[in-house]
């Protein structure tokens, strides 16, 4: 199994909107991410979304560009910021057959499922920003079992969208 792990993109402030859009910069970013995704030749059987707009927005990104289709998106509190990371890999046991697999989510649940997934309780720090995507591979969801394929920050999905520009 392939699990992304996708922070949002850069969101407005609570105070520009209360309920925290992507900004126009951050709704860039995913663009720039997804289009990279589909150079990469990602695909995905799920796409999964914290319920909150700009983890949503991140997600209907992420899908119009590699054509899944939006009315699928799975939305879970599982990643919700402060939930735990046991939660979601229970709430991805119910999706059998599933090999490719986008979470779309926040900090610090997605730090945890991550850590979690590679290495069970133990305590990594990793430079997650915004627009942030890393592939886990795992034969099982359990703990400490899986391989981490790829981090890639949005400073590198900019390089891979340039280079994109030149093809």
């Amino acid at each position: 199994m392939q699990i992304y792990i996708m922070r949002h993109g850069e969101a407005l402030s609570e105070m520009q909107d209360p309920q925290r859009r992507l900004s126009p910069e951050g709704k860039a970013q995913i663009e720039r991410s997804a289009a990279a995704l589909k150079v990469m030749g990602a695909s995905f059987d799920l796409i999964i979304s914290s319920p909150k707009a700009r983890a949503m927005e991140t997600a209907e990104i992420v899908a119009r560009t590699l054509s899944y289709p939006l009315n699928e998106i799975e939305v879970t509190d599982t990643l919700n910021p402060n939930s735990p990371p046991e939660d979601f890999i229970d709430f991805l046991k119910g999706f059998k057959g599933r090999e490719r697999i986008l979470a779309a989510g926040h900090l610090p649940s997605l730090q945890n499922i991550a850590l979690l997934l590679l290495c069970g309780n133990c305590n990594i720090n990793m430079d997650f920003r915004t627009g942030t995507i890393l592939r886990i591979d795992a034969e099982r969801l359990s703990t400490r079992q899986g391989v981490l394929c790829w981090y890639l920050s949005p400073e590198q999905f900019n390089i891979i969208a340039e280079k994109l520009k030149g093809c």
